[in-house]
């Protein structure tokens, strides 16, 4: 895996790491900045406050699920300054987190629903949990390995994509033959438009960044909401 032009991240090769961390990695101090040559402390911040209220509008599913908590613990931490200010790596890292759930996610699963030209809303404009999709279609879709699995700063698997793909066979009306047959295409889909590098390179999915001013211009109340529910849940102050 190449470095992210906008973080700097080492890639996952191990000789490369080592010139890398090298390179950054001001004397006397451990551990590097994970970001070192390309951002600021403050320029992260910024960044990341950005990114993470467009993630929190676009219906991110609950935040008791267990692999949820971590990662919404921390944006609300970030937006009120609950604790103590997050470190730069832990700011990388929730950056890292939330662009492989808007875009090697939702952004890839709007793209196969635009594949099959299902008239549906986009994955991050769909509430998964409130929908209506059959158990039976998420195990069918929750068999394919439709979405990339998360490097080791992108957290965890993130199961919407598998709800959204449900959600849209049931949309359909696909019993499981058309359904399976339908998936297969979408495997197929995805191997023509993903990097050796294994990151998606399926058109439109690629950088958060082209989808803040319409998310952000219809889904203020919402991100509030949101904010709301992990304070409830976590026993915080909003």
């Amino acid at each position: 895996m190449e470095n992210s032009d906008e973080t700097g991240l080492p890639s996952s090769k191990p000789e490369s790491n080592s010139s890398q961390l090298e390179d950054t990695a001001e004397p006397q101090q451990e551990p590097p900045k994970l970001a070192y040559k390309t951002l600021s402390y403050h320029q992260l911040k910024t960044a990341v406050e950005r990114e993470a209220r467009v993630y929190m509008a676009s219906w991110p599913m609950n935040d008791r699920a267990a692999k949820n908590t971590a990662l919404h613990g921390s944006i609300i931490s970030l937006f009120r300054d609950i604790s103590e200010p997050l470190s730069f790596n832990a700011l990388v890292v929730m950056r890292k987190s939330i662009d492989y759930r808007m875009n090697q996610v939702m952004g890839a699963a709007t793209m196969y629903k635009n594949f099959w030209d299902i008239d549906a809303p986009d994955c991050h404009q769909v509430d998964v949990e409130g929908a209506a999709w059959s158990s039976e279609a998420f195990r069918w879709a929750f068999q394919y390995a439709l979405f990339d699995e998360p490097g080791r700063l992108q957290g965890h698997r993130y199961v919407k994509g598998s709800m959204y793909i449900a959600y849209c066979i049931t949309e359909a009306g696909w019993d499981q033959a058309e359904a399976e047959a339908k998936l297969d295409t979408l495997m197929q889909y995805k191997v023509a438009g993903v990097c050796d590098s294994g990151i998606s390179n399926i058109e439109g999915a690629s950088r958060i960044r082209p989808m803040i001013p319409k998310i952000m211009s219809t889904h203020k109340r919402q991100i509030r909401e949101e904010l709301e529910k992990i304070a409830q849940y976590m026993k915080l102050r909003v």
